[in-house]
């Protein structure tokens, strides 16, 4: 057996970098079987989903009404091409008022319903201005501004169950180990020791 100074071996160094490899390639996200009736029924019976094996590579949130004209939300693995802006995602499932958000990171569908993104608004203080042009004083207050300015971006949009905006969501990040993983990382080192 290929050992070092240390006793660590050939095969567990290996089984360390097969580990590192698989979880670099492992990914899941949350899933409500066959849908639910609502956002707060379906996070109850939500399950972890591997992608992986699936070929999917993003993680979804949906909400569509039916071929019955029921709504019916869920949250599943699924692919780019379905996350796209042109309602995709209706038109394979044959639905319609569909709401489609996605994101590309583990479990990263975990919300209850559609993640929100707030515009920042910016109002005035009022203002008090007093002016002396004689012996009696004159004061005049402004009101605040009822002008908003809101930052529009992709994912910006109205968050309401009906709509039919199909906005990406795009973050990064993810936990180091699943508890797959860690049986897996077991499994080799096993092997390694064999």
């Amino acid at each position: 057996m290929l050992s070092n100074d240390n006793g660590v071996s050939f095969r567990a160094v290996m089984a360390l970098i097969l580990l590192c490899i698989v979880q670099a390639s492992s990914f899941e996200c949350w899933m409500c079987r066959n849908g639910a009736v609502s956002f707060d029924i379906c996070d109850k019976n939500k399950e972890k989903e591997d992608c992986t094996s699936q070929g999917l590579d993003r993680c979804g949130t949906f909400s569509y009404e039916n071929k019955t004209g029921f709504r019916v939300y869920a949250k599943s693995c699924t692919s780019k091409a379905l996350c796209s802006a042109n309602n995709t995602f209706c038109s394979y499932f044959g639905g319609k008022n569909c709401r489609v958000q996605c994101c590309d990171t583990d479990l990263c569908n975990v919300q209850v319903g559609f993640a929100t993104t707030i515009a920042p608004t910016t109002t005035q203080r009022p203002t008090t201005t007093i002016e002396e042009t004689s012996t009696e004083s004159t004061t005049t207050t402004e009101q605040p501004s009822t002008n908003t300015k809101t930052v529009s971006t992709a994912s910006a949009q109205p968050t309401t169950e009906a709509d039919e905006d199909c906005s990406w969501v795009d973050s990064h990040g993810c936990p180091m180990f699943s508890s797959v993983t860690m049986v897996f990382a077991f499994f080799l080192l096993r092997i390694a020791m064999i």
